[in-house]
């Protein structure tokens, strides 16, 4: 992993303005994952669009981070929900056009 695929916490407490103490709540809840790099806690470039979400929800909505983190699991099972019904849907579709032409 290189260094500027990190950002560390410190940057993201100034960033949006919180308390390095939200972030280890974060963490401790398991709403983010921590690299530790250089002796302090980094979180990988690619998670920062799923630290934004939280910090746009808990804000937002007035959600605090227990709550953050029910609505982020039901956020990801209404993704693998559509995932599973857009395959079944293709499947369908599969089978309906081979029907359409006469293949079964």
């Amino acid at each position: 992993m290189e260094e500027q695929d990190l950002i560390s916490i410190g940057t993201l407490c100034e960033q949006y303005r919180l308390e390095l103490s939200f972030f280890e709540e974060m963490g401790e809840i398991g709403l983010i994952e921590f690299t530790v790099y250089k002796g302090s806690k980094h979180v990988h470039l690619d998670a920062l669009h799923h630290v934004e979400k939280i910090l746009r929800i808990h804000r937002e909505l007035h959600v605090n981070l227990e709550g953050v983190d029910v609505v982020m699991n039901i956020l990801q099972r209404q993704e693998k929900l559509r995932q599973e019904l857009l395959r079944v849907q293709n499947r369908l579709r599969r089978y309906e056009d081979e029907d359409t032409l006469g293949l079964s």
